[in-house]
Formats: C-alpha cells, sequence, structure tokens
C-alpha cells in the first residue's frame, strides 16, 4: 500500500505509527514519487517492523503501543498447599502404655526338649554349681521368692544348672519331669555349702508331699551333722525382714553328731512344722 504526505508537513512514518517530527531533508533519486506539485508519495512495507532495543526505550514511542505489541505472560497458578487429612471423628485416643512387670525368673525354654531316658544323678552333678554361702531353697513361696531373691543375690536350684537345663521334660512326660525334679533337687541340696538361706511359708511350713520335703530337707539335716551346712536361716515371704536362724553352736553342741534335728529346741523344726500343716489341712 501507498501513503501520500505533503512536502510541507512536520511529520513522518515510522513502521505503522505515526510521529510529530522535524522536517528531514529529502535526498536526490528517492524512491519518493511526486502525485502533484503538493504532494509525495513513498512506499511503506505491508508488515510491522520489529523494533530495536534502541526503539524500545526510546521515549518518542508510544508507550501504548509497546505494551499491546509485547507478548502477554500468563499468570503463574499458585501451587496448592498440602491439607491435612481431617481426622476421622470416630477415631478413639490411645490408651496410655501400661508399665511392664519385670519378668519372672523362670521362662519358657527355648531349647528343644530331651529325648531319650532321665539323666541320672551323677550326670547332672556335673552340670550344677553352687557357690558357697549362697544357695536359696524354697516351696511354696514362688510369688515371693523371685522378688526376694532379685535383691539378695543368691542362687535357686534352677540357677545352679544352665539355662534352661531344669525345664528339659516339662510338658512333654509328667513321669520324666517329675523324676527330674526330683534327681536335680538332691543335686543342688548335697552341693549347698556354708549357710543356706530357705523361704517357705512362715506359720505351717513346707507341705509334705513337695520335693523339698521328701528330698531335699533330708538332704540338708545330713549335712549340717557333718558340718558341710553350717547354719540355715528362713526368710519371712512376708516381709522378707523377718527370720530364723538354725546354728548349731548357738545350744552349746560342740559334737555335730549328737544334733537330732527332730527335737533340738529350734524355731526352724521344719518337720515339726510339716506335722503342724498336715494336722491343719
Amino acid at each position: 500500500m501507498k501513503f501520500t504526505l505533503s512536502t510541507s508537513a512536520s511529520c513522518f512514518i515510522i513502521g505503522s505509527v505515526l510521529v510529530n517530527a522535524v522536517a528531514i531533508p529529502v535526498p536526490q533519486n528517492d524512491c519518493l514519487q511526486a502525485c502533484d506539485s503538493s504532494v509525495s508519495s513513498f512506499p511503506v512495507a505491508d508488515a510491522y517492523l520489529t523494533l530495536s532495543k534502541e526503539e524500545e526505550t526510546s521515549p518518542v514511542l508510544n508507550q501504548r503501543t509497546l505494551k499491546a505489541r509485547k507478548s502477554k505472560k500468563k499468570p503463574k497458578t499458585p501451587a496448592k498447599k498440602p491439607t491435612d487429612k481431617p481426622k476421622t471423628p470416630t477415631e478413639k485416643p490411645k490408651a496410655p502404655t501400661k508399665p511392664q512387670k519385670p519378668p519372672k525368673e523362670t521362662q519358657t525354654p527355648h531349647q528343644p526338649q530331651w529325648k531319650g531316658p532321665v539323666p541320672s544323678e551323677a550326670e547332672i552333678t556335673k552340670k550344677c554349681n553352687v557357690p558357697k554361702d549362697k544357695a536359696l531353697f524354697w516351696s511354696g513361696t514362688s510369688k515371693q521368692v523371685h522378688t526376694y531373691n532379685a535383691k539378695a543375690g543368691l542362687v535357686t536350684d534352677s540357677q545352679a544348672f544352665p539355662d534352661n537345663y531344669t525345664w528339659r521334660f516339662r510338658g512333654k512326660d509328667p513321669a520324666k519331669s517329675a523324676l527330674f525334679a526330683e534327681r536335680f533337687s538332691r543335686v543342688f541340696a548335697r552341693e549347698a555349702s556354708g549357710e543356706v538361706h530357705l523361704m517357705v511359708p512362715w506359720k505351717t511350713g513346707p507341705r509334705p508331699d513337695r520335693v523339698f520335703h521328701k528330698d531335699e530337707w533330708p538332704i540338708l539335716k545330713k549335712s549340717l551333722k557333718s558340718g558341710k551346712v553350717t547354719k540355715i536361716t528362713q526368710v519371712n515371704p512376708d516381709n522378707f525382714q523377718e527370720t530364723r536362724v538354725y546354728d548349731p553352736t548357738a545350744y552349746g553342741l560342740t559334737k555335730r553328731t549328737e544334733i537330732d534335728l527332730d527335737n533340738v529346741p529350734w524355731d526352724v523344726n521344719l518337720d515339726a512344722l510339716a506335722e503342724a500343716w498336715e494336722r491343719n489341712n
């Protein structure tokens, strides 16, 4: 297309924008062609011209035109914030954790149970280890004796053998289990020396049908006569403070062979207590 421009006008065209300007002298042999004596014309590009950096920063250009020609940036979509999962109204608060009770001394054995015959007392003796003055015998006081022993630091029958040794036949063969208990209890009593501690019911004594009364106590009496056991200290299972001590030398007995455990004036006469239990039960 063509635009006509008066030679006397004080304006010119840049691109497609008409801008006021100072009169510019036209060089000879230009492409301008005179339409008449007062009007000249020249060709203009059909497309918009691309602005240079100098043109974009020129204060002469129309700012609104520049804004229109610049590409518009799409607004950024704000990132969604993670929302906390709403609590289900049916959820109940967790109950406070109860304090764990201390484990009992006797635990379920982890080793496989034995098969075959019950070991002899000679074989069991090789497995037994009872430090002097540390033996603790008990009967009918399973709930109290382990609590007391945790502070006293003594050795019970199950502790005198390797871990879970005394559990080998339990729950598999009742007859073998009973025979094994009798044998390792007798071995434990024979290996005890020095001071022996005892915890049985304070008022009634041990039951006569239990292993202690049948198998351990007769051996302890012999050890007391021979001097292998020096004294027996009975502990009250109700308070762990009250004790009864039987020391033969306290009664002026110079020869241990003269000791009659069934008749000596002794508060810890277990045979007499056992008879009292039989009368009361």
